[in-house]
């Protein structure tokens, strides 16, 4: 109960009982609130993490990197340091190793503290799409990325199998893989025909009168859309083509883009042998390649991206991977691993798949020079005879395909005014 004050008798007082009471409720109050800032991270108190859609893990898990880094970094400080100081305490096989990762370690420790307020600012962004031509080693990039560096891309269910192909894996998902089809399909294209007819706005349209289907959609997005699945990895060729239709359909900023291309004679004689060559003759697939690595590029112009090629990850796959994902941090996305395991590597790079760059061209023949003469167009060797009525169109068409491959070397197919090659028949 309350008692009135003598001294001021519109003021009431608590018993001693009464205010006991309410100090242990106060307590059980302040205890309990308490509780509840810790369990949740005290996420509330941070303005930098509130506006990521996993902000706390984000940022705790790229804390972790650095911290990972930076223990790996003073490790091998000291073994540089001894090393300096006793060039012959190891082998000059093992030195040589050693001196390279601890150059990279470095690079790496030096591009984190470089680029933390940039993931900071550019953290809302979720993921990653693999963007190049059917046959251009994407899968093999797209295993190493995952496998090696901890992107997310689902469990293995929701994945194409590995087939005769492609042992290793395409590391595609399946319900994004049909999305596409179906996308396509209204439109009279599919993956090899009319690609360069697709209308991603008509599809867009098309999906919000529900005249397409999108169940396959559906569940894609639950994936991608997925706060828990940061940093993901979404890889099929088809993206090349539709990545415009999807990107309204994706919460959060735009992702990013992986880029990878590879020699345009090389994918189409790779289809060529896989589909045969009335199915697949060589034209088609010179002309298929123009098409998809242009439209990769031009769907790709507005977005953080990161080029790299088949031949770069052939030569060396631990750097270029080590390279792509320095990119990655630039877009704001941190690999889940902070360095790649070299027996990843050596699972996924098979050096019996390194191609002889000669194999399929006579070197002693010279058709033209790009790039002030750094990229040389050797003749080829075709499988139609001379005079046969399509071996006119298969030339015009390698010529076109190999003059953008040089262009895309030298970065001149990214300028906004690079003038694109017509792939009419």
């Amino acid at each position: 109960m309350y008692h009135k004050n003598k001294k001021y008798p519109n003021i009431y007082k608590l018993s001693l009982e009464e205010t006991s009471l309410l100090l242990i409720g106060l307590t059980i109050f302040a205890i309990v609130y308490v509780t509840f800032l810790l369990v949740t991270g005290m996420r509330t108190w941070n303005i930098h993490e509130t506006n990521h859609p996993n902000h706390w893990n984000y940022n705790q898990h790229h804390r972790n990197v650095f911290r990972t880094i930076e223990r790996d970094f003073e490790v091998e400080q000291e073994r540089y340091d001894a090393i300096q100081m006793d060039p012959q305490m190891e082998g000059e096989i093992r030195l040589r190793e050693h001196m390279h990762y601890f150059m990279k370690l470095a690079e790496k420790r030096e591009l984190l503290v470089q680029n933390f307020e940039n993931v900071e600012d550019n953290q809302n962004r979720r993921g990653f799409m693999v963007l190049g031509m059917h046959r251009s080693g994407t899968s093999m990039l797209a295993g190493l990325l995952v496998k090696g560096l901890g992107y997310h891309v689902g469990p293995n269910h929701a994945l194409i199998r590995p087939n005769f192909d492609n042992e290793k894996g395409f590391f595609e998902r399946v319900d994004a893989v049909l999305q596409n089809d179906a996308f396509m399909r209204p439109q009279h294209i599919d993956y090899a025909n009319n690609v360069i007819s697709y209308d991603a706005d008509k599809a867009l349209k098309m999906l919000k009168e529900k005249s397409v289907s999108f169940g396959y959609g559906t569940t894609a997005l639950k994936f991608l859309n997925d706060k828990s699945n940061v940093p993901w990895m979404q890889k099929d060729p088809r993206m090349c083509i539709t990545i415009r239709t999807w990107l309204p359909l994706l919460e959060g900023p735009s992702p990013a883009v992986v880029f990878s291309f590879r020699n345009p004679l090389e994918v189409a004689m790779s289809m060529m042998k896989r589909d045969g060559a009335k199915i697949f003759p060589l034209a088609r697939g010179l002309r298929l390649w123009i098409v998809y690595n242009m439209r990769a590029i031009q769907n790709s112009h507005d977005l953080c991206r990161v080029f790299t090629s088949n031949e770069a990850l052939m030569l060396n796959a631990k750097n270029e991977l080590e390279r792509i994902a320095a990119g990655l941090v630039k877009c704001g996305l941190v690999s889940p691993n902070p360095v790649i395991d070299q027996a990843v590597v050596n699972d996924y790079v098979d050096p019996n798949l390194r191609l002889d760059p000669t194999k399929h061209v006579n070197v002693d023949k010279v058709l033209t020079k790009h790039d002030d003469g750094r990229c040389i167009v050797y003749d080829y060797k075709s499988y139609l005879e001379e005079g046969h009525p399509e071996r006119g169109l298969e030339i015009s068409l390698y010529k076109k395909a190999m003059k953008m491959f040089c262009d895309i070397k030298s970065g001149a197919a990214y300028e906004a005014d690079y003038e694109w090659p017509s792939t009419a028949w």
